[in-house]
């Protein structure tokens, strides 16, 4: 694909996601110029390539398993803060317990409601609770990760 041809996408997906982007004076006319703008540039992709549409679809599907960092440092600052009101010593171990809960239990709501973060990332997990996972002996553990690889 054309590199101008993606950073047009790139920039229509911006301004679709962050209409304030193009920030004014007030937030009504931020809105109106952001949009006239992403009115240019899709005129722009019209003309460099009339099937631009399908290429758009591909780059949105990439864009959206693409999470911000900063919101993800506050979520884990936000599980270290409330350990630390409790307790005052945060170890490693107890560090990765938090995040084995955190990443197999399942969205209850959203677009990813029912899956599990580990799954998404293309793990194969048995289908079991984070205390259930880790009641599990390693041999234990293996069987069940053995089983899985067997059953696909």
């Amino acid at each position: 694909m054309d590199p101008e041809v993606v950073w047009a996408l790139l920039d229509l997906e911006r301004v679709r996601r962050q209409s304030w982007c193009l920030s004014g004076t007030t937030p009504g006319s931020a809105v109106t110029r952001a949009w006239a703008w992403a009115l240019a540039r899709t005129d722009q992709l019209a003309e460099a390539r009339p099937d631009w549409h399908e290429p758009a679809r591909r780059v949105r599907t990439v864009l959206r398993g693409v999470w911000r960092a900063s919101r993800l440092v506050k979520c884990v600052n936000g599980v270290a803060r409330m350990q630390r009101a409790w307790h005052r010593k945060m170890t490693q171990g107890l560090l990765d317990l938090k995040r084995l809960y955190w990443n197999v239990r399942r969205f209850r709501t959203g677009r990813r409601k029912d899956q599990v973060p580990y799954v998404l990332m293309g793990l194969k997990l048995p289908d079991l609770s984070s205390w259930e996972l880790l009641k599990l002996t390693p041999n234990q553990l293996r069987q069940e990760l053995s089983k899985l690889e067997h059953a696909s």
